[in-house]
């Protein structure tokens, strides 16, 4: 077996970022070493306590992008005179796994494979099933079917970039969010949420039974929607069952503007819970803070109460 553990990575943004990965790789994808990555990242699941329905559904994805890579990657030698490297990395974010990968392409093939994901990246689950549908009754090699299954087993937008790294080949990078715990319609309702906080995510504590609903630390990541999807569900699922009293409290140290149109999709769901309120934290010294809970309670039909920390 390939000692995975050895291989280095060297597209991780953070330190915390590489503290939190699962598995990461770099250099040439052979099935051996394919065979490697998922029996290891399966050894790693389990031992992280990962439910049966994460463990398949995060393997699955990892199996249609590496095999991907092998099959349509194009060797090439960059601008610096290096060969360019396959890389992989998995890596936990609060609720979700993050699932990186990339390979050289030639400059040709860019504007096919932007069309091809983009048109994933527009169809709603029910077009997805009917998509990959056709393409496993067509006649001919059903070009994009991977694609497809991966954006169904993650239910989220796909993303991808492409970045030049020689006069004929560009580097194409595919990013994949899978939540933690199950997803979708599927997923069994959890009286306790439990995200743990990073430099980028705050820490979330959603507990039913013991009345504690607290969020907490910095919200600037990348991609918020992605981040909080798991967050809005279990309010959604929670409201149909709520407490008598409902007190969920803010205690931030900042977020950025994205992370803003989340909080506010948060607070309009609390609406749909009788006894619903928020307690609003800021630090005596910051005006900001204590601004924005005020310009969040003039959008929303929630009592608000504001403490300096």
């Amino acid at each position: 077996m390939i000692d995975v553990s050895q291989t280095e990575c060297s597209f991780h943004p953070s330190a915390a970022a590489r503290q939190a990965a699962v598995i990461e790789y770099r250099g040439h994808f052979t099935n051996e070493i394919i065979t490697s990555l998922l029996d290891t990242t399966a050894v790693r699941l389990l031992c992280d306590g990962e439910d049966l329905r994460t463990r398949r559904r995060v393997l699955r994805v990892m199996v249609e992008s590496l095999q991907n890579i092998a099959r349509h990657r194009e060797p090439c030698v960059d601008n610096t005179g290096a060969i360019s490297a396959d890389v992989f990395a998995l890596r936990k974010q609060g609720g979700l796994y993050i699932l990186v990968c990339g390979n050289p392409v030639t400059r040709s093939a860019v504007p096919h494979l932007a069309a091809r994901l983009e048109r994933v990246n527009s169809l709603n689950r029910q077009q997805l099933k009917e998509l990959y549908q056709r393409l496993l009754l067509a006649t001919s090699r059903a070009g994009g079917l991977g694609f497809v299954d991966i954006a169904r087993r993650s239910g989220t937008k796909l993303r991808f970039d492409f970045h030049e790294i020689s006069d004929e080949h560009c580097f194409f990078g595919l990013t994949v969010a899978l939540a933690r715990g199950g997803s979708g319609t599927k997923k069994k309702y959890m009286d306790i949420l439990n995200l743990e906080g990073t430099e980028d995510t705050p820490a979330i504590l959603f507990d039913k039974k013991k009345g504690i609903f607290k969020i907490s630390g910095r919200s600037i990541p990348e991609d918020p929607s992605v981040f909080y999807k798991p967050v809005l569900e279990w309010i959604r699922q929670y409201a149909k069952d709520a407490n008598p009293s409902t007190q969920v409290v803010f205690k931030l140290e900042y977020f950025n503007t994205s992370s803003a149109k989340v909080i506010l999709d948060m607070l309009y769901a609390l609406e749909a819970i009788k006894g619903a309120s928020i307690l609003w934290y800021f630090d005596e010294e910051d005006e900001d803070m204590e601004e924005a809970g005020q310009e969040f309670a003039e959008l929303v039909k929630i009592p608000f109460e504001f403490k300096p920390s």
